[in-house]
Parts: C-alpha cells; sequence; structure tokens
C-alpha cells in the first residue's frame, strides 16, 4: 500500500504525527508512506524511519493558488498513490490529493470538505480528545478505532550534531536528560497534561 500523508504545519504537530505512521506500518508492514508537508516541518520528517520520501508543499500559508494547486496535484498523480491522510484540517490542505486523484482520501470533516475526501470522519472530541489521538485515529477504519497505547515518537539521532550540543551546553551524555517545551499556542489539546510537570 502506498500512502501520501499530508503532513501538518506546526513543528509539534509533525514530530506527534509519527505516532500515526508507527501505527500504519505496525498494522501493514508493506506499506510504503510519502510525506508532504511545508519545508519548516521536513527536517523532522526526515529524521522518522518510516517516511520512505519527504516531499515540500510548495505553498505558503494562506495562499489559495487553484490553478497551482491542481497542477502540482497533477504530477503527483503520476506516484499513483492508493491512499492519502490529510492531518490538517483546511480546506486547501485537501485540495491537492483531490486533484491527484487518490482513490482512499482519508481525514476529518475540518473545513466542510465533503466534496474533497472520500473517506471522512466526524470529531468526537470524547473520543479523540487530544491531536495525537486524532492522528491515531485515522490509521483505522471509520469507527473502528481500537488503539490502547499510542506509540511514542521516536526520531532518528544526527550524532554529529548531538555531539555539538553537547560541547556548546556543557551537557553530559551520561547522565540522563530531559528537555521541556511547556506551551502550546493551539490549547490543552497539543499541550502536555499539567499534572505529569508536576510529577517532574
Amino acid at each position: 500500500m502506498k500512502i501520501l500523508i499530508i503532513g501538518p504545519s506546526w513543528v509539534g504537530d509533525a514530530v506527534i504525527s509519527q505516532s500515526l505512521l508507527k501505527i500504519i506500518i505496525d498494522r501493514c508492514e508493506s506499506s510504503t508512506i510519502d510525506v508532504l508537508s511545508p519545508d519548516w516541518t521536513l527536517d523532522i520528517f526526515k529524521r522518522m524511519e518510516e517516511v520512505s520520501k519527504s516531499l515540500i508543499f510548495p505553498f505558503k500559508h494562506g495562499d489559495i493558488k487553484l490553478r497551482e494547486r491542481a497542477n502540482f496535484g497533477k504530477k503527483l498523480k503520476v506516484k499513483s498513490y492508493d491512499q492519502v491522510i490529510v492531518l490538517p484540517n483546511s480546506l486547501k490542505s485537501a485540495l491537492v490529493p483531490f486533484f491527484a486523484n487518490i482513490p482512499k482520501r482519508t481525514g476529518w470533516i475540518g473545513e466542510m470538505r465533503y466534496f474533497l475526501l472520500n473517506d471522512i470522519r466526524k470529531l468526537n472530541k470524547k473520543i479523540y480528545p487530544r491531536m495525537v489521538d486524532r492522528f491515531v485515529g485515522l490509521a483505522f477504519p471509520k469507527n473502528h478505532y481500537s488503539e490502547k497505547e499510542i506509540p511514542f515518537p521516536h526520531l532518528i539521532v544526527d550524532e554529529k550534531n548531538l555531539d555539538k550540543i553537547l560541547k556548546k551546553y556543557q551537557l553530559r551524555k551520561d547522565i540522563p536528560l530531559l528537555t521541556l517545551c511547556p506551551g502550546a499556542e493551539f490549547g490543552p489539546s497539543k499541550r502536555w497534561p499539567a499534572a505529569n510537570f508536576s510529577k517532574i
């Protein structure tokens, strides 16, 4: 199965989307996953072993450029994807897969994308309270979400860069190191629970 992921525009969302990719591979080892994302998240996807190819989404945030999106979608058609999973909720993010005529186009309704997606999901925030739940839910058939344990992201480490950072900040490799990024602009669905911080 050849799958295209339309990646999110936020770095944090790009990281948590790896949980979805891990489940796709776990459910079907022969799957090939390509990711189409903005250039500022591309390096994140290049550090995921589940990703076969990372492709740059060539449109800026806010640009409609319908004709250009149609042309870009037609170019993607030759890649013969079986399915696309659209992670952003915007109408614009679903246009390229539609123009690429990918047979199965999966995603949440978002901005009323009924005519662009054909495997469309209605969001129940009680079942999918966090963004990671929403991403992972798209790996399963509609109304069959059964993942109790969501796999953690695990990016490939750039050892050379790691050594530079350790030297720069005078850190040691032989003791545990924890980096915390506590905020989230979007709100609680992307934020680590406050109770977890207090335990640390």
